[in-house]
């Protein structure tokens, strides 16, 4: 009798200390909540008012400001009811909220004939570089007078913008369009890679990010937190998301203040559509040379060029400039 309380008692204590274990462990720091979904950079940005009382996070968790700050950013993007701020007893909805899930993005197969059409063309110093897509993501996602099209390479880096707009009270919906990118390597690069010095070509799997705004007011928010949180301007630069570059690359389809205004090529066939983007001055010239490539092909390709407007950065990286 004796052997089986004390049995008993060892089980108990066992699962006692078992469910103890599992407590203290659903009871994660909202800091380390946003450190796993990669957003450390994102709640850097939040600045914290000045003779606001802080409050301790959780009974659990010594409180400090990148606590604060992580357990605000959990609740601007939805993670987090407000009410729940003050507890850690809501790793269910954690665990189950989109935004910080990782993006996935499919990239599809371009046809090695294009690509390599494409890359004689910056083999020859024709054009600066290219994007290709799936017809159907170019033509079907690119309208719109609140439309502005953000391209990268870095998932993480679109994941951070989007949360980044989303904190900052931006009314927008987002799509992410796959992209496949080659574009001519510049001399003062520091990243070159030793495979891309013999060709001078640098490819990469990207993307565009389809930002549409709920109108012209939330749009004209966007360059201001770019310029601020994802513009590389200095070497070894703080307070930046992740990725920044030194020249972000987004452009609308409609005059835009603070945009520039330069011509679009596009190149379509096989179901895919290529575009590079020139300085006006250079349109015809440009389109003269590409054409003269093209009559040496027996591929099926059609030509056209349309308006778009760049950000400033990017324009000065259309005039040569790398920052």
């Amino acid at each position: 009798m004796y052997k089986k309380l004390h049995y008993n008692k060892l089980i108990v204590s066992l699962c006692f200390t078992l469910l103890s274990f599992t407590t203290v462990q659903a009871k994660q720091p909202y800091s380390q909540v946003v450190a796993d979904a990669k957003l450390i950079e994102v709640s850097d940005t939040i600045v914290l008012k000045k003779g606001e009382a802080s409050q301790k996070i959780t009974t659990e968790t010594e409180y400090n400001s990148e606590e604060e700050k992580s357990a605000i950013l959990l609740s601007k993007l939805g993670c987090l009811p407000q009410k729940e701020v003050n507890q850690l007893q809501q790793s269910t909805a954690l665990e189950n909220c989109a935004a910080l899930k990782p993006l996935t993005i499919d990239y599809p197969t371009v046809p090695t004939s294009l690509t390599s059409l494409l890359n004689q063309l910056l083999d020859e110093n024709i054009v600066e570089g290219y994007n290709i897509k799936a017809q159907t993501m170019a033509s079907s996602s690119e309208s719109g007078d609140n439309v502005i099209l953000y391209g990268h390479s870095s998932l993480v880096h679109a994941k951070q913008l989007i949360s980044l707009l989303t904190i900052n009270n931006v009314d927008f919906t987002w799509q992410l369009i796959a992209k496949s990118s080659a574009f001519n390597i510049r001399e003062n690069w520091q990243d070159t890679k030793t495979e891309e010095k013999t060709s001078s070509i640098r490819t990469a799997q990207e993307y565009d990010l389809r930002f549409n705004f709920a109108n012209q007011t939330e749009q004209n928010t966007f360059m201001p937190l770019i310029n601020r949180f994802a513009k590389k301007d200095n070497e070894g630069q703080t307070g930046l998301i992740i990725d920044a570059w030194w020249q972000p690359f987004y452009r609308t389809f409609h005059p835009q203040d603070s945009f520039v205004a330069v011509k679009r090529i596009s190149l379509q066939a096989d179901g895919f559509i290529a575009s590079t983007l020139v300085l006006i001055p250079n349109l015809n010239s440009v389109l003269k040379k590409i054409n003269n490539t093209l009559s040496q092909t027996n591929m099926n390709l059609s030509l056209s060029s349309e308006d778009v407007w760049v950000n400033p950065a990017f324009y000065r990286y259309l005039n040569g400039d790398y920052k």
